[in-house]
């Protein structure tokens, strides 16, 4: 696969005064000048400079995984109500229900897991 067209270096300056001058987001700069957003951040990066809501972004997403971690944990506690609450069968099988909130806490905590790396 070819190499791309490198992007000129006018382009480029006038990609940094936009991002320095914070009025424009990625995606508006991007489409003003005619490149990528990956374009844009890269030009960004290699300049030192960096978008303004950038820290308000990393913040909302730390704060949806906290709700989210905080859901998980309140569901694993109504299926664990719901598997404990169940009663056993003579023959010493499991309900239907049982083998679901079984799987479900199962399956909540190989996700728990998962968001922990």
């Amino acid at each position: 696969m070819p190499r791309p067209t490198p992007i000129p270096q006018a382009t480029r300056d006038a990609i940094l005064v936009d991002v320095r001058g914070g009025l424009l987001g990625r995606n508006a700069i991007a489409r003003a000048h005619g490149v990528s957003t990956g374009s844009v951040t890269n030009i960004a990066r290699q300049a030192g400079a960096f978008f303004e809501r950038c820290v308000h972004t990393a913040t909302a997403t730390e704060a949806r995984r906290i709700d989210l971690a905080a859901v998980r944990v309140e569901r694993e506690a109504a299926l664990w109500e719901v598997y404990l609450a169940s009663p056993t069968r003579r023959d010493g099988t499991e309900p239907r229900r049982v083998r679901r909130a079984s799987y479900a806490i199962y399956d909540l905590e190989r996700k728990n897991q998962r968001a922990r790396i």
